[in-house]
């Protein structure tokens, strides 16, 4: 079956720009990629990040998190893409600003209360953090807030369509989910994994 879907940029300043395009055509499903902070592309250049300080970067952390909750409450997607993109060039300082206790504003409720699922990408094994989107701690966040999971590839060419599924199933099953979601007009349809 071959659905029609679109991962559209969450542009903060943009939201009647944003529900023309989602409303544009009947789509299947819709998934919201967070890829910049204001006019800011932040996963275009590992040179923005290489002058920014641990609390800088901290900084940028926790405002890719509050407008990832802004997008949630919108109620316009079906997924939420890449969730921890923002660890593109950092990812040891993204894991070492998940250590500190104020990190209050990783918390999914807005992403589970919109009804959304959360999208566990390989991609991100091919980018310079080298580890699936969403790490294993944001991972286990979304299990405990027992959020409905969808797999990736972010296939830019033909021979990365559904790549290493299996392996996205296994980093899931690991965390206690048995299923992934899909989407369709109808609704959300679950999708068990193959023993």
């Amino acid at each position: 079956t071959v659905l029609l879907g679109l991962e559209a940029d969450w542009l903060e300043d943009e939201l009647d720009y944003i529900r023309q395009m989602v409303s544009a055509h009947e789509y299947d499903y819709l998934i919201a990629g967070i890829h910049f902070l204001g006019t800011w592309g932040f996963d275009a250049s590992a040179d923005d990040w290489a002058p920014l300080s641990f609390d800088e970067k901290c900084d940028l952390y926790e405002r890719y998190y509050r407008t990832m909750k802004r997008m949630a409450e919108t109620r316009l997607f079906h997924i939420v893409a890449h969730p921890d993109l923002i660890k593109i060039f950092s990812v040891d300082d993204f894991n070492r600003w998940l250590d500190r206790p104020c990190r209050v504003t990783v918390d999914g409720n807005a992403v589970r209360d919109a009804g959304m699922a959360m999208e566990i990408s390989i991609a991100g094994t091919r980018k310079p953090c080298r580890e699936i989107y969403p790490g294993p701690r944001i991972l286990r966040l979304a299990r405990e807030l027992g959020l409905p999971i969808t797999f990736a590839s972010d296939s830019h060419a033909t021979e990365h369509v559904a790549y290493n599924f299996d392996e996205l199933a296994r980093y899931a099953a690991a965390e206690g989910w048995t299923e992934s979601v899909d989407f369709t007009r109808e609704g959300m349809k679950s999708l068990p994994f193959l023993d």
